[in-house]
């Protein structure tokens, strides 16, 4: 995931950074939407100042056996203490890909948060005011973050007890020979693996592509993720968002997230 933003309403240099975005917004009576209370995007704030968790298996590289992670650390507070912040300006709009996709539909979002499953519609609304980058950076006590994110990828499987295993090696194939890969990117904007369709100008000239291989580089790989993570970080951001965690009750909060991040999937 990356930004997307209004170029109407917020310039280049002011999409750089967390602080430019929202005084952006502020000036323009429209919205930042983040989706504040999902561990997946909440993981921007924690790798950009640095924390890690680190998982070990059994013998089978199916059962965790250990986990280790200082989301709590002073990095993590720095982390948290960002998220605040963002939560209570007024300029923030905690929302998922509905409210992003009706919003700068209607005017009322000048920068959001996403991937390039939604960009399509977004440059249908914004038109020649479609703008993609990297995510921005923050400031916290007097040093600056750029925020980081997860990146991953989606494998095409087939099941090798298949009644059918001819046939369906032929559909995989299929759905991912080059010229499916073209019609993918042409209609939906994905981002082809395919090397010829990826070496073509009409996807290297794409803004929203773009903006995810310059995030790229900040990125962590979404592998290997404590399996209570995404509970533990979803409910932390819920109780940011809710006003129920504060700078006095922060480092309790961490260290009941790591806790439960560190629980074995139990």
């Amino acid at each position: 995931y990356f930004l997307y933003y209004d170029k109407s309403k917020i310039s280049p240099d002011e999409a750089k950074t967390l602080e430019s975005i929202l005084d952006a917004c502020n000036r323009s009576n429209s919205k930042f939407i983040y989706d504040l209370d999902n561990s997946w995007y909440d993981a921007s704030f924690f790798f950009a100042t640095g924390c890690t968790y680190e998982v070990q298996y059994d013998e089978k590289g199916t059962t965790e056996i250990s986990i280790k992670c200082d989301f709590n650390s002073d990095k993590g507070v720095l982390a948290g203490k960002a998220m605040l912040n963002l939560a209570k300006n007024k300029s923030l709009l905690n929302g998922g890909d509905d409210e992003l996709k009706a919003g700068f539909a209607d005017g009322s979002i000048a920068a959001g948060v996403s991937g390039t499953w939604n960009a399509l519609p977004i440059k249908n609304s914004l038109k020649e005011n479609y703008a993609a980058t990297k995510l921005p950076t923050f400031t916290i006590n007097n040093e600056t973050y750029q925020m980081s994110s997860f990146a991953g990828y989606k494998l095409m499987g087939v099941n090798p007890h298949s009644k059918n295993l001819v046939w369906a090696h032929k559909l995989a194939s299929w759905l991912t020979n080059e010229e499916n890969q073209k019609l993918r990117f042409k209609d939906l904007e994905i981002g082809p693996t395919n090397k010829i369709v990826a070496e073509s100008e009409e996807v290297k000239s794409n803004e929203a592509l773009a903006a995810l291989t310059e995030q790229s580089k900040y990125a962590v790989t979404q592998q290997f993720v404590p399996t209570n993570y995404w509970n533990a970080v979803d409910a932390f951001g819920a109780g940011v968002c809710k006003n129920e965690i504060n700078e006095s009750n922060l480092q309790e909060k961490l260290n009941q997230m790591v806790d439960l991040i560190k629980s074995l999937g139990k």
